[in-house]
């Protein structure tokens, strides 16, 4: 009586195979299903006791709470989904929606996927009954079974839904307390407006989002409701990081357990984002990223994509756990770092919202498909390296200056050990480099991408000029003295930073002149390379430039080539400009230079900066023009737009998440000025 199928009422005959894969359940139906595309179901009676936990598996467990009571919980993540249901564990066929129903002793609760539907009380039993309405990969169905405390925290915000907000634990907390439990979840609510804004609306927004307490002493992503061990119950991070599965290997799922670090690398690049954008949390992003680096680059013996995942005990190893949580983390920073982060996001939300991918599952390529349209170029390189090989990249780093002309020479060594992964001989990579006048206090921050041994290439906004050799130059508008090398650790690299007088270093002169009807560039480009291209760029804040035009070749001697051209355009108060100078072996820029619209006065000013509620904005518009305040975050989405004809606005900002903001003012359709403000809540 242990195990009977039907179908239709009539009693299938079933057997499970002699040798090989021996959970496979072969039903032998007692009629032909005829038709293409039918729907029909069999029903299978079984009962039995679950195995005991088996090192890196848990399945379906029963224990005991601190105060002496029975619970049950489930952790199917690997393969265990098979030792408490007979399901199809394929996350390449998704089962498209659930209903759960448990009878437990009324004095019992039962926590699962979904919205709770009924718990009805028959005497001494309740049964609860749950349906969950989104397709879900077999390893994420999930019951809790105790006698929780429970909590409805009021709703989340998810585009225009209102997600509960639900949170089960046990009884009689004393550590942690019941209300740093409750501090902790009421923090957690501005992780989830981030996440929101950082990879879209959450995905299960028509059900819930919450924890429940189970026996595992970490936390597991359930669909909608996460398990979580009693101990992490306090830890942001813990939170953040199964929070983030949500939409990283829960509404996409990886199509096979090889693509792991897809979700678990991006749950724990998360946890940083959480320390970076919600900054009252008191985490430091910059720590949790050196942890995870650390990890990840003691590991020089394993590779990110698993080759041995036979078994719970096969995947879940200290050497693939560093790999697929933490290296993987990393390849997300480093993804980050080459793409600028409204690229980066962007292609995160292509790569959640592709329609042949969410609720679905996707491997390595799709991501790599998605990044690569944000980037600009084929990204075979960077992927073929970072995912299938081994090692842990080094650098020697040489620079060198004249004034503010600095040149910056990159050597990469690859260390690794191991014969069962191919090791790689070079991994193409960001390099973030400070640059800094420690004495007058002048610095900035540099990427490159070294793509390839020989080939460096500008970045940090999508693909960047290329330059031949392993040298880089760049113009500043200071005189450094010092380079740090990864000061944030957003890269998988360390290096050894020497100062050289070797270093040949170009130089360009530059100056702008207002004319009437337009501004005039000039340059003069000293070089001992043949000049191929001289490019005006223009910035309106003086962070992003683009191209403008192709400098005009006036004049040309053996020491210095006479460059100019024209910017016609005259209603911004303020422009930035530089030069991006081409020769057959490198890239390099002249300085920064800025110049004002001496027929503009805006006036412009934003009090207090930092705020934290309100934010008085002021601009000369005596005329009573239509003035259009426009604000929006770091990832350029509009938070906010007002108009007003008079001189001043005030603006209420107590309930924007913290971070920094820009504030644009706009008058006849032109951008009168632009400023930076940070916003602390």
């Amino acid at each position: 009586d242990s195990l009977k199928v039907f179908y239709h009422g009539i009693q299938c005959s079933i057997s499970f195979p002699v040798s090989g894969n021996l959970d496979i359940l072969n039903i032998n139906l007692p009629s032909t299903i005829i038709a293409l595309g039918t729907l029909d179901s069999v029903t299978i009676n079984y009962f039995g006791v679950p195995p005991p936990v088996s090192s890196s598996a848990e399945g379906y467990q029963r224990k005991i709470d601190a105060n002496s009571n029975n619970y049950i919980y489930t952790l199917s993540e690997s393969y265990e989904d098979k030792d408490w249901w007979p399901c199809k564990a394929d996350m390449q066929d998704k089962i498209d929606s659930i209903d759960i129903s448990v009878t437990v002793p009324n004095s019992f609760w039962v926590a699962a996927n979904g919205v709770l539907m009924d718990s009805t009380i028959t005497v001494a039993n309740r049964t609860f009954k749950f349906k969950h309405r989104y397709p879900i990969a077999s390893y994420l169905v999930a019951i809790g079974i105790a006698k929780f405390k429970r909590y409805n925290l009021g709703t989340l915000a998810a585009g225009t839904k209102n997600v509960p907000f639900i949170l089960n634990m046990f009884q009689g907390k004393s550590s942690p307390t019941e209300s740093n439990i409750l501090n902790v979840m009421n923090n957690h609510k501005q992780v989830f407006n981030t996440f929101n804004i950082l990879f879209g609306n959450y995905p299960f927004a028509n059900e819930k989002h919450g924890f429940y307490e189970f026996g595992f002493s970490g936390g597991m992503e359930h669909q909608t409701f996460s398990g979580i061990g009693g101990s992490s119950l306090q830890s942001n991070s813990v939170l953040a990081h199964e929070l983030a599965h949500q939409w990283w290997g829960d509404k996409v799922t990886f199509a096979t357990w090889n693509h792991l670090w897809l979700a678990e690398g991006f749950a724990t690049y998360s946890e940083s984002l959480m320390a970076e954008f919600v900054p009252s949390i008191g985490i430091n992003f910059v720590s949790k990223l050196a942890s995870a680096k650390t990890s990840a680059r003691n590991n020089t013996s394993s590779s990110v994509y698993l080759n041995n995942i036979a078994s719970s005990n096969t995947i879940w190893t200290s050497n693939n756990t560093s790999m697929v949580y933490n290296r993987g983390c990393m390849i997300a920073s480093m993804l980050r770092t080459l793409l600028g982060d409204t690229k980066f996001f962007t292609a995160c939300k292509n790569y959640l919202n592709d329609t042949t991918l969410k609720y679905k599952s996707a491997t390595t390529l799709n991501l790599q498909t998605k990044m690569e349209n944000e980037f600009g170029e084929n990204m075979n390189e960077f992927f073929n390296e970072w995912i299938s090989k081994k090692g842990t990249p080094n650098y020697t780093v040489l620079w060198g200056n004249d004034g503010n002309q600095i040149n910056i020479n990159l050597t990469q060594t690859v260390t690794s050990n191991s014969s069962s992964v191919i090791a790689s001989t070079f991994f193409p990579m960001p390099i973030v480099i400070k640059i800094a006048d420690t004495i007058n206090n002048f610095d900035t921050t540099i990427v490159v991408y070294h793509k390839s041994p020989n080939a460096l290439m500008y970045s940090g906004n999508g693909i960047g000029s290329l330059v031949l050799g392993n040298t880089i130059s760049y113009n500043l508008s200071f005189n450094p003295n010092k380079i740090y090398f990864d000061p944030q650790n957003k890269t998988m690299a360390n290096a050894t930073v020497n100062y050289t007088v070797s270093l040949p270093v170009y130089k360009i002169d530059i100056d702008v002149n207002q004319q009437n009807n337009y501004n005039e560039i000039k340059a003069n480009i000293f070089s001992d390379e043949k000049i191929n291209l001289a490019e005006l760029e223009k910035s309106y804040d003086g962070i992003e430039f683009r191209n403008y035009t192709n400098m005009n070749l006036l004049n040309s001697n053996s020491v210095v080539n006479f460059y100019s051209a024209k910017d016609y355009e005259k209603n911004i108060l303020k422009i930035f400009y530089r030069i991006k100078v081409s020769t057959n072996n490198k890239t390099y820029y002249s300085k920064i230079i800025s110049i004002e619209n001496k027929l503009i006065k805006s006036g412009f000013k934003i009090s207090p900066n930092p705020a934290n509620s309100i934010i008085n904005v002021n601009f000369n518009n005596d005329k009573q023009i239509q003035s259009h305040i426009k604000i929006s975050d770091i990832l350029g989405k509009i938070i906010m737009q007002q108009h007003t004809k008079n001189n001043n606005l005030l603006i209420d900002v107590s309930n924007f998440l913290s971070g920094i903001y820009f504030i644009e003012l706009i008058q006849n359709n032109a951008t009168i000025a632009i400023e930076k403000t940070a916003i602390l809540n």
